[in-house]
């Protein structure tokens, strides 16, 4: 199955009967955002059919909620995405590092900006992994493991007396999301991708180009 990324194809939604009402719904309002971004935006159609030049590289929650082109009210084109859950990044995730690596040396991003949310799913499964500590037992599936990080910051701020471990869940979420986002920089921030761009910016991607030396936000 294929969706009409500009150029709709009529009825698509219609021609496949195994589709259920989630799909058929998505595929027919791509159909619609088709058609619509051909006549309003034309002179943008054309410009993103030859390219990307995306200034922003956004690392955001995988959660249905936050999606970073309508609640920043984006055109195609503006924002280059990594998104999981809890925001978080790894040196070792070479999916979110190749995203990066492109998305600087290729592309041209001058922003990097990890985004945190309020009533992340990731950050309350984390607290509560931080406050059964031992008593959790080993991480045996791969959220638990991805949660590892994010479950150790949480006993952290309790340690370092940021937050009582039995304050509400509400405050402890507040503060650990914030305390996320600031995790998260400083880990791109010792990052080999970014390093190398502050100390050389040269591009590993394109033989003898320059990079825009990008800045960090969280």
């Amino acid at each position: 199955m294929s969706a009409p990324a500009f150029e709709p194809t009529p009825n698509q939604s219609q021609s496949n009967p195994n589709l259920g009402p989630a799909l058929s719904s998505l595929l027919s309002r791509n159909e619609a955002f088709s058609s619509n971004i051909a006549k309003d935006k034309p002179d943008l159609l054309a410009a993103i059919s030859k390219g990307q030049a995306p200034k922003v590289f956004w690392i955001g929650c995988a959660d249905s909620r936050m999606p970073e082109g309508t609640i920043c009210q984006t055109d195609p084109g503006e924002i280059f995405t990594v998104r999981n859950i809890a925001n978080q990044w790894n040196e070792n995730d070479d999916s979110a590092n190749a995203a990066l690596t492109f998305a600087i040396e290729a592309l041209g991003v001058e922003e990097v900006v990890v985004v945190g949310h309020t009533s992340c799913g990731g950050v309350s499964a984390a607290i509560d992994a931080a406050l059964a500590g031992a008593s959790a037992g080993t991480p045996t599936t791969a959220l638990q493991r991805y949660l590892v990080p994010l479950a150790q910051l949480a006993g952290e701020l309790i340690k370092n007396g940021t937050v009582a471990a039995d304050a509400p869940k509400a405050e402890f979420a507040r503060k650990l999301t914030t305390a996320n986002v600031l995790k998260q920089v400083e880990n791109l921030r010792n990052s080999e991708v970014i390093q190398r761009n502050w100390k050389t910016g040269e591009s590993t991607l394109v033989k003898g180009r320059m990079c825009n030396k990008v800045r960090l936000h969280g």
